[in-house]
């Protein structure tokens, strides 16, 4: 009984943890200009000093 329950309860984690990762990846770069510039810009400043 126990490794039943412990079969549900790693599946039911296995999913969700699933559902996770695919809404980490859902978001679009709409900034990827503006942050490449502000990565740069802290490049430079680096190259600078």
């Amino acid at each position: 009984m126990k490794k039943i329950f412990s079969s549900i309860v790693l599946a039911i984690l296995l999913v969700f943890g699933s559902f996770m990762v695919c809404f980490a990846n859902d978001k679009k770069e709409e900034n990827y200009g503006e942050t490449k510039k502000s990565i740069d810009k802290y490049i430079d400043g680096q190259l600078e000093k």
